[in-house]
């Protein structure tokens, strides 16, 4: 009976146990701090990025560049804010809350430590308007040069700029767009078949005088001297922190040269998309 035991016992015939795999399975993903353009300055107090001046990121695995060539994702027009919220080390940070430029710097950094510094893109010419490719080489890229101006004074606790327009005189206060709020805009542009002019100062309008509701916004608009108009837009270009994406291209069907803005959507990762 005791051989017999001994005979059927299964403990005696258990294989050792195999050490789990390691090696390639268990090393930890790279990880690069980005500087924000914005160094958290127009973030509200309470905000994971408010006085922060740079980011922490990992780099893109195969399965963050999966998210890229999601057809679903692409249609949808969230497929670079997934890509960015997967990649970000703080999860508290809510991509949609990012302003435009602090967004440009983490899509310049994700795809630059995936893919490398060399962009190659179609570019149409505006002199023979054909298209030519072009490589570009995004290392040069870097956050705008800020000056000192007194065309407007920036209220930090409500994250304001304030300005008085030349033409009218009338004084307003205007904020920055977040990435909701600029795809607000984009989706209500394409809604009203153009009128970008017009819906982007009601988009960034906080302010006219003493009024701050949107049908005196709208009445404002509506009645604006295009040389306030093309002011107002100018300043915000000027105020909001970004990177300069602008590079110098030359045409090489006719030699024409021009600067020209390279646009970061999801072909800024995979031109063919």
């Amino acid at each position: 009976m005791r051989n017999n035991q001994e005979r059927l016992n299964p403990t005696q015939f258990q294989q050792p146990q195999q050490p789990q795999p390691q090696g390639v399975f268990s090393f930890a993903v790279p990880t690069e701090f980005v500087e924000l353009p914005s160094k958290g300055k127009y973030y509200p107090e309470g905000h994971p990025l408010h006085m922060v001046k740079e980011v922490e990121i990992k780099h893109m695995t195969a399965k963050d560049e999966d998210i890229l060539s999601s057809q679903s994702l692409i249609e949808r027009g969230i497929a670079l804010e997934r890509l960015l919220q997967n990649i970000l080390i703080d999860k508290r940070i809510d991509v949609n809350s990012l302003l435009k430029g602090d967004k440009n710097a983490l899509l310049i950094a994700c795809r630059k430590y995936g893919y490398g510094v060399d962009y190659e893109a179609s570019i149409i010419c505006n002199d023979c308007y054909k298209s030519s490719s072009f490589f570009f080489d995004i290392s040069g890229w870097k956050a705008k040069e800020k000056q000192e101006d007194e065309q407007f004074q920036y209220v930090e606790k409500d994250l304001l700029f304030h300005t008085q327009l030349p033409n009218s005189k009338v004084n307003v206060s205007f904020k920055l767009l977040n990435s909701i709020e600029q795809k607000r805009l984009e989706q209500k542009i394409l809604d009203n078949d153009g009128e970008n002019g017009s819906n982007f100062l009601l988009s960034i309008l906080n302010s006219v005088e003493e009024y701050t509701d949107i049908q005196s916004f709208r009445n404002f608009v509506e009645h604006i001297p295009v040389k306030d108009a093309v002011y107002l837009r100018s300043l915000y270009k000027h105020v909001e922190p970004n990177i300069e994406t602008t590079s110098h291209f030359k045409c090489s069907n006719c030699g024409h040269e021009e600067d020209v803005e390279v646009p970061l959507g999801v072909g800024f990762f995979w031109p063919d998309i």
